[in-house]
């Protein structure tokens, strides 16, 4: 089942002016941090420069297991424009992996004239990021921020920057976790309870040991993969008479999914 972390708000502001000539620097970046909706920083836009610097939030606190598979990020963002007149599209708001920005550069348009909090990301969104717990872990990790003028001059303000994590937790890396059923043929697995995944009679796996089709079985009351861990799985022949249905009609009438399509074949328990 997916976890959820959060929201966890901003450790460190900072502003990034390295590469920024003619744009504009943000005024106390370290006023966004922590959970204060009163302190803020600032640029003011006009025709010179018409475009922020990068404002930096990092270091989020978050702990969590290093093999963790992240589903998705919500980043929010409490901000406003004092008049109209910017935007965030053609600048917009990105993930920082170790401090670098990576993914999807995401924007939601025009900064609002009153103070509010703006949403990018959702639970399953990855931001075309590949992230382990480890990264979101690491206190480089975080969002960056860039405002852009469209007309008039606006000072646009942010004032506290909060995130949140889904992931799906891991066991070890490969195989099986004592009292509990790993299934992966790429080392990653989806942490699941003992008895809901992998008993006999219950699920079919394709892509593991097999293709599309192909009934399989395993030893009693062990689940198993075939070339990771010590107990093979058993053909149909050897299956002390249970079958397991193909992956197109799977018992039950609950089929195996992909976890998540970027990470190729990782697969989700049948009950949940």
């Amino acid at each position: 089942m997916p976890v959820s972390v959060g929201p966890r708000y901003c450790g460190t502001g900072a502003d990034l002016v390295s590469g920024c000539a003619g744009s504009g620097s943000w005024i106390s970046p370290q006023d966004i941090q922590g959970d204060d909706t009163v302190t803020f920083s600032s640029v003011q836009l006009s025709a010179v420069p018409n475009l922020t610097c990068l404002l930096l939030a990092t270091n989020f606190g978050f702990s969590l297991p290093d093999e963790a598979v992240i589903q998705g990020v919500i980043v929010e963002i409490e901000r406003i424009a004092t008049v109209t007149g910017a935007t965030d599209t053609g600048a917009g708001v990105q993930l920082l992996k170790v401090g670098v920005g990576s993914g999807d550069v995401k924007s939601v348009g025009a900064w609002s004239t009153v103070k509010g909090i703006v949403t990018y990301g959702s639970s399953s969104d990855s931001w075309n990021v590949a992230l382990t717990g480890a990264d979101i872990n690491n206190t480089g990790f975080g969002v960056s921020i860039r405002a852009r003028r469209t007309t008039g001059t606006p000072q646009v303000q942010v004032f506290r920057v909060r995130v949140t994590i889904h992931y799906l937790n891991v066991i070890g890396g490969e195989g099986i976790s004592t009292g509990a059923a790993v299934v992966s043929a790429v080392g990653q697995g989806v942490e699941v309870v003992e008895g809901e995944a992998n008993s006999i009679g219950i699920a079919s796996i394709s892509g593991v040991a097999g293709s599309i089709g192909t009934a399989l079985s395993v030893s009693a009351g062990v689940a198993a993969v075939q070339g990771i861990s010590a107990t093979p799985w058993k053909s149909l022949e050897e299956s002390m008479g249970t079958t397991w249905t193909p992956l197109s009609t799977a018992s039950f009438g609950t089929a195996w999914t992909l976890l998540n399509p970027s990470l190729g074949t990782v697969w989700t328990p049948i009950i949940e």
